[in-house]
């Protein structure tokens, strides 16, 4: 039991001076850095979401208008995805 105990205290002297090595050094990357990855990462999941939804929201549009611009459309953007339902709504309303 006394190897064992030895190397428990061993690792925990190690993983303490690893710990204080990592936080002492400073961080390669800068608040903003990390906020225009974050911004990166979220554009490019939108669009991958709403590459995924066109063809649902372009059947759905095609089948409630005759608008030739459906069979053009690519939106990049959840407010693009959506522009054509708001534009058929707001024309319901009016009516």
């Amino acid at each position: 039991m006394k190897t064992a105990s030895i190397i428990s205290w061993f690792a925990v002297l190690l993983s303490t001076i690893a710990l204080a090595w990592s936080l002492s050094r400073p961080s390669p990357l800068t608040e903003a850095d990390i906020e225009k990855r974050v911004d990166i990462a979220l554009i490019e999941h939108e669009k991958g979401f709403v590459a995924k939804l066109r063809p649902d929201f372009q059947s759905m549009f095609s089948d409630m208008t005759d608008d030739p611009e459906s069979q053009e459309w690519t939106p990049q953007t959840l407010e693009e995805l959506v522009a054509p339902l708001v534009k058929i709504t707001s024309q319901i309303v009016e009516e």
